[in-house]
């Protein structure tokens, strides 16, 4: 089943009055990252929002997607609280296996929304003025910081991009993907050799797999090196900042803090290709 990818700034911008069976595949991907698909309730007569979330490494032969359902209006009680948003589909259903090529496209839509999130973090701490210049240790060592952060993956992450086109759309001979492989790798090609359609998959889901874990491990490893750093002062002790200038260095942590929640599960998942990557090559 293929999908079609649609970026959007929140779940407000899916109009379901105007849906039809032929969007019932579609992908929505708002600013955080958080994917959002359609959903026909029998028992109710209408399509739903659901809010797909992926399961992690241990569960390697079968993901189960816990489906969340989103109500969409203005209801409220008569108590006057809003309704839960979130509700907890029952165990079992909805499930499917990992398909490594789904994975792989929407882990590169993500990854434009890390680039735009990478920015704003920076931006948020630069105009909290909350590391003065005059502190030459620590302006420098979050200098540091900042600058792995934005040369090592906000250009990475774009690269992944690029990188997925090439293998889809022009991809060099298999000799010189084979040649860049470890030795199972090398040994899974030969074995493959004669059958071109699966040895280029094969060279797709290891170039990709490869290339996701290397970007995001780094991204990793940056984003807690900065909310270690951002951790050590509180800035609601520093008399010298604004309100808005709290604001904003508290949203810098809010947003590393989330960003870590989803790389590590998106490295989770990352590994789940193995099994596909053996099963293509008997080895």
């Amino acid at each position: 089943m293929k999908h079609k990818y649609i970026r959007i700034n929140d779940i407000s911008e899916i109009n379901i009055s105007r849906v039809s069976v032929y969007d019932m595949n579609n992908r929505y991907i708002d600013k955080t990252g958080t994917m959002f698909g359609l959903r026909y309730n029998r028992n109710e007569k209408k399509i739903e929002i659901i809010k797909i979330l992926r399961a992690h490494q241990d569960e390697i032969h079968q993901i189960q997607q816990k489906v969340i359902r989103t109500k969409l209006g203005k209801e409220r009680d008569d108590a006057g609280v809003a309704p839960k948003q979130e509700e907890s589909e029952p165990a079992g259903r909805d499930e499917e296996f990992f398909d490594p090529e789904q994975y792989i496209t929407e882990t590169i839509a993500v990854a434009m929304t890390h680039r735009q999130r990478i920015k704003a973090i920076i931006n948020n701490i630069k105009n909290s003025n909350a590391i003065s210049k005059d502190n030459k240790i620590e302006s420098g060592n979050l200098e540091e910081i900042l600058r792995v952060l934005e040369n090592d993956s906000y250009f990475a992450l774009e690269n992944l991009d690029a990188y997925q086109k090439e293998l889809q759309s022009y991809p060099r001979s298999l000799s010189f993907y084979q040649s860049k492989m470890d030795k199972k790798g090398r040994i899974a090609i030969d074995k493959l050799s004669g059958e071109n359609k699966k040895a280029m998959r094969y060279v797709y889901l290891s170039e990709m797999q490869g290339s996701i874990r290397t970007v995001y491990t780094k991204l990793l490893m940056a984003l807690n090196s900065l909310l270690e750093f951002l951790e050590k002062k509180d800035p609601e002790e520093m008399k010298n900042l604004t309100p808005p200038e709290k604001q904003s260095y508290n949203d810098a942590i809010v947003s590393t803090k989330n960003t870590i929640t989803e790389v590590d599960a998106l490295l989770g998942r990352c590994g789940l290709i193995d099994d596909h990557l053996t099963k293509l090559a008997g080895v």
